[in-house]
């Protein structure tokens, strides 16, 4: 996979975990909802590890990417990208559900259970041009949304997804212990719609390359790497 430069152009202060920015690139570039770019500043070279940049919001020319960044990105930075990466949200895929024909989304459920939500957005726009309806379960801050979509706080999780005929949620990889009990499901009970997760680990050193095993989720069967296997993965693949 090769590389391609960018830039960023603004830094933002997002009211919730940190710092955001709009950074130019190529179309090609900018990375679908819950995909990645790997991302290292050319104006620090003695930086070890690339930054993950997720997407916030498209724009001309580039993207405003997802909190947080390293206080070292300031605007005018030099970027060198490389991606996407991992696998991103996919809306017709039926998770978990042998022999189900695809279907559109008509009822659409996202859960931020980090402190933003941020990284949900990208798939606000994509449901309504579909016709779908949309809540989004958040307890942090939020950005101007949309009024056709529905906001409430995370507790109210369990009755939303009895409604819901898919579930997208972002959480860091802690939280999928208590997943469940916030679901409102019993130990052997099944989901009601299909879901997909995108799951942060504390760190993705080797960003995608899956060669150093930080990234590591429990699932089902062993783990999975969430810096190439996802970080967005079918839940129901997941041990939770």
């Amino acid at each position: 996979m090769g590389y391609v430069d960018g830039q960023i152009a603004e830094i933002q202060l997002d009211p919730s975990s940190g710092l955001t920015a709009w950074v130019q690139c190529p179309e090609s570039a900018i990375p679908p909802a819950g995909r990645y770019l790997a991302a290292w500043s050319l104006e620090d070279p003695d930086a070890p590890l690339a930054v993950p940049l997720f997407l916030q919001q498209r724009g001309s020319g580039g993207f405003l990417t997802a909190p947080s960044l390293p206080a070292s990105f300031r605007p005018g930075c030099a970027l060198r990208l490389r991606g996407p990466l991992g696998t991103g949200f996919d809306l017709q895929r039926i998770a978990g559900r042998p022999g189900t024909q695809r279907s559109a989304v008509r009822r659409l459920a996202l859960a931020a259970l980090d402190a933003s939500a941020a990284r949900l957005l990208p798939l606000l726009d994509l449901a309504l041009e579909q016709g779908a309806a949309v809540a989004l379960f958040c307890d942090g801050p939020l950005p101007a949304i949309p009024t056709a979509v529905e906001i409430y706080p995370t507790g109210e999780l369990a009755e939303g997804l009895r409604w819901a005929d898919f579930l997208a949620l972002d959480l860091p990889a802690l939280r999928l212990p208590g997943l469940r009990e916030l679901l409102g499901l019993s130990k052997d009970e099944q989901l009601p719609c299909p879901a997909q997760a995108l799951v942060l680990p504390p760190a993705m050193p080797c960003m995608g390359v899956g060669a150093c095993g930080v990234c590591a989720v429990p699932a089902r069967r062993g783990v999975k790497l969430a810096c190439s296997q996802g970080p967005v993965f079918d839940l129901h693949e997941l041990d939770w």
